[in-house]
């Protein structure tokens, strides 16, 4: 980091840490190579050569487990790569080097070598023979491999057949050993497949584009509305999607046209036929698979006069769905498209956008529906897009943007850019916020689709460039979060809750973790976070659940009243309420009406006050604490008051449970007859002896008492001359600022199940928390998993012990006095350690 200014350089950021990365990584220093790529892929949006960069910096560390999964990470996030597909096919797991194998084998301007290598798993993962053909200037030119046992027979089929033996070429570019090839150019004229056989075995085959199928046989027909469904396979679901249909076409005035796109599914097919002749169903049979696109604009001819919905076949309509979106249509005459809220619609979902659920029970879907219905009513919310899965569309619209385009193959996207047109000439496209509808969704996506996708995604990039910016500032801004809070405000959880309260900040992580901590079959936790700054309370239910849009302004007495009424509705086992004095009394007062209550000592925020009350040392050479640092943790009136709600909610019984050690001293010191409960229990471990090379600290938010101290440690270590590299891991409010020094890296945002093995990879001999008062119970559990010595702030005064190795600070001194202290103890483990290595060498 050190002489590089692009390191600090806020605009080219991101091109200095791939540079540094992959520097490191030449010089076979990995584990500098892991520290520069790991932030390269926490602080910005990671490509998949990021990803794969801090991979190969992982397995050179020795990091096997981080490596595998950033390869499949980079594969998931882009299986079109070449380089990501290189890696995977050496790297990767038995099925995704056969996937990346499919991937290169189909890639016409893959490398010759790396094509014999994937040719080599595709053999090994059971391929016959593979046949690789495009039409270039009315001839069809490839290549075929098979393998070098078997003498196949190449056979085209025109008007008429023809077969002939395929000779190895023995100097072809792509044989190697076990296998033959030779290279192939056939006249385009009339052929229609071609094939490797032996005998009356086919070993691999090419067939050219479908033609178009003939035009229907039928005249169009008018209607006011048509319900157009391709169908493939599920017999079960399209049963019911179509059943679901036809019960609400009366209402709706509609007519159903089901396209059946080459179903395999006999069971499906019949069924079709049955209820076609019943004449609830127009049915269309495509010759071959043409993919939703091509199926919808099969259809479209026959649907003349009036609007359209795109339904997929995995959908559950409620009923009255289409009749409520055929009058929403009509709300302004620029409306040209409608998608419903779904449990698996994009950004249309519910409870959360962008986060699938399951598919809900057929009566769960109708009281969703109505539960839209009453909440936001005829409320149309404009979208950048709308979605495939149910896609109202105007005459007006269709006959401005004319069919799908069918650009994207057999799906996904073709949807997205029929309605950035349709906006192009001046339709909205909106979400009818009244409107709920099931659907399925893919239970699976594998290694073909994301190809399929990635490959769409490209070309809707390069057609609609600016699309996934005004995509990503509508996630950000979020307009469709009140109508799904009017949702949730009427539809209380039915589950049996426990309620958990704290302030956002340290305290909310803190909650958030222990929700992620409730076992599987206690009752779910509901997060009640509130947030000083709007004097708003959010309601957040477990893993996706509802509530995920809730909140209340308890500003006045009315918001107040109401986030109690809708608390009161709840079947609350218990409440949890994480001591903070940032929570209004208003809210506290509620709280032990609704169940009973335990609170939380998560941290020592509303017992310590900042130790320089003037903002600065008045001592700052003496090794001591100032009397004005001193000061700052006397006891005060203010304390007092500060603790007051508190004593009071212990002296009605509510246990006090700490989170770690120092909570649970001063715990005892101020509520002496309060019922409290233990700590969590740590096993006893002796932490190294010797380090001093890499002090790890831990920094999950971001403050300005926490940067002060990093850049006091920064700087003692660099009056020193000391090599100590500091790691935080987590967030700075001043990233930047707090790496200038040259000798601090931070990583960004770190998951609590990632933290132990983040610490290993970046060699930490050493940990400290960034905050004197918050997280002392993460540097204890952290530090016992780990078995490293750690430094941190003593508000026992001594009373309680620290392992020798570690060492307990006064929380008294300043940050300049903390950090010398910080730099003797890491000088002196360091020390140890030579004198260690000097007597080894003697002996």
């Amino acid at each position: 980091m050190d002489g590089d200014s692009l390191f600090i350089d806020r605009a080219d950021h991101g091109e200095a840490l791939a540079r540094l990365a992959a520097e490191h990584l030449r010089r076979g220093d990995f584990a500098s190579a892991f520290r520069f790529a790991d932030r390269l892929c926490r602080v910005g949006q990671a490509s998949a050569i990021d990803i794969l960069l801090r991979s190969e910096a992982a397995r050179g560390a020795g990091f096997e487990d981080l490596a595998d999964a950033d390869l499949a990470r980079a594969f998931d996030l882009d299986p079109t790569h070449r380089t990501v597909l290189r890696f995977v096919l050496q790297r990767g797991g038995r099925q995704e080097k056969l996937a990346s194998a499919r991937a290169l084998i189909d890639d016409p301007a893959c490398d010759p070598d790396l094509l014999r290598v994937a040719l080599a798993e595709a053999f090994t993962g059971g391929a016959k023979a593979v046949l690789n053909l495009r039409p270039v200037a009315g001839r069809l030119r490839g290549w075929a491999v098979w393998r070098a046992e078997d003498q196949p027979d190449l056979l085209e089929l025109r008007d008429e057949s023809a077969a002939a033996p395929l000779a190895a070429d023995p100097l072809h570019v792509l044989r190697q050993d076990g296998l033959d090839a030779a290279d192939l150019s056939l006249d385009a004229t009339g052929l229609r497949r071609v094939a490797l056989g032996i005998g009356d075995r086919e070993i691999a085959c090419w067939s050219s584009a479908p033609p178009p199928p003939p035009p229907l046989d039928r005249a169009p027909e008018t209607a006011k509305l048509w319900i157009v469904v391709p169908v493939y396979e599920d017999f079960e679901a399209t049963r019911a999607c179509l059943m679901a249909t036809m019960a609400q076409l009366d209402d709706a005035r509609a007519r159903l046209v089901v396209v059946d796109d080459a179903t395999p599914n006999a069971a499906l097919s019949g069924w079709l036929d049955i209820t076609a002749a019943t004449g609830r169903l127009e049915l269309i049979r495509n010759p071959v698979n043409l993919g939703f696109a091509a199926s919808v604009n099969r259809a479209l001819p026959q649907c003349r006069g009036g609007d359209v919905i795109l339904l997929n076949a995995d959908t559950l309509p409620p009923p009255g769905a289409f009749a409520r979106l055929a009058a929403l249509s009509r709300a302004a005459p620029d409306v040209g498209a409608l998608t419903p809220w779904s449990n698996n619609g994009e950004t249309c979902s519910f409870p959360a956008p962008n986060a699938s659920a399951p598919m809900p029970r057929e009566s769960e879907i109708a009281r969703l529906d109505a539960l839209a219905r009453k909440a936001n009513g005829d409320l149309l919310i404009d979208l950048p897009n709308g979605i495939g899965f149910c896609l109202y569309i105007t005459r007006a619209c269709l006959d401005a943007v004319g069919p799908l385009p069918e650009i994207y193959g057999r799906g996904y996207y073709e949807d997205v850019e029929f309605c950035l047109r349709a906006r192009e000439k001046g339709f909205r496209i909106v979400c009818a916020a009244g409107v709920y509808v099931g659907h399925a969704g893919a239970l699976s996506f594998g290694a073909d689709k994301r190809r399929l996708v990635t490959r769409n995604m490209q070309v809707l990039r390069t057609r609609f460039p600016h699309h996934e910016a005004e995509c990503a500032a509508f996630l950000r801004a979020d307009p469709l979060r009140a109508a799904r809070g009017a949702m949730e405000r009427l539809d209380a959880p039915r589950r049996p809750l426990r309620l958990i309260v704290a302030a956002l900040g340290a305290c909310a992580i803190e909650a958030q973790a222990e929700a992620r901590g409730f076992a599987p079959d206690a009752p779910k936790p509901l997060l009640c976070l509130y947030d000083p700054m709007r004097q708003t309370v959010a309601l957040r239910g477990p893993q996706g659940r509802t509530p995920q849009s809730l909140e209340f302004d308890l500003s006045d007495a009315r918001g107040v009243a109401a986030l109690g009424k809708w608390l009161f509705r709840l079947r609350l086992t218990g409440i949890t309420l994480f001591f903070s004095t940032a929570l209004p009394e208003a809210l506290v007062a509620m709280l032990p009406a609704l169940g009973e209550m335990e609170l939380v000592i998560a941290d020592l925020e509303w017992f310590a006050r900042p130790p320089r009350p003037d903002g600065g040392c008045a001592q700052p050479l003496d090794a001591i604490p100032c009397p004005s640092c001193a000061h700052a943790l006397s006891d005060s009136r203010d304390t007092a008051d500060r603790l007051r709600t508190w004593q009071d909610a212990a002296r009605h019984g509510a246990p006090l449970r700490p989170l770690d050690r120092m909570g649970a001293f001063v715990a005892q010191r101020l509520f002496p007859e309060a019922r409290r409960l233990p700590p969590p229990d740590l096993a006893a471990f002796a932490p190294n002896a010797t380090g001093g090379l890499v002090l790890g600290l831990l920094s999950p938010l971001p403050d300005a008492g926490a940067d002060s101290l990093i850049l006091a440690l920064a700087q003692a270590l660099r009056r020193r001359g000391d090599p100590v590299l500091l790691v935080v891991f987590g967030v700075c409010l001043d990233e930047f600022a707090a790496m200038a020094p040259g000798n601090v890296l931070a990583t960004g945002p770190v998951g609590d199940d990632e933290l132990a093995r983040l610490v290993q990879a970046h060699d930490v001999t050493e940990l400290m928390s960034c905050s004197r008062t918050r997280f002392l119970g993460r540097l204890d559990a952290l530090a016992a998993a780990s078995g490293l010595a750690r430094a941190g702030f003593d508000w026992s005064s001594g009373a309680l012990p620290f392992h020798e190795a570690d060492l307990a600070l006064d929380p008294r001194l300043c940050d300049r006095k903390a950090a010398e202290c910080v730099a003797d103890w890491l000088q002196s483990r360091r020390a140890v350690d030579l004198r260690a290595a000097a007597k080894d060498e003697s002996a």
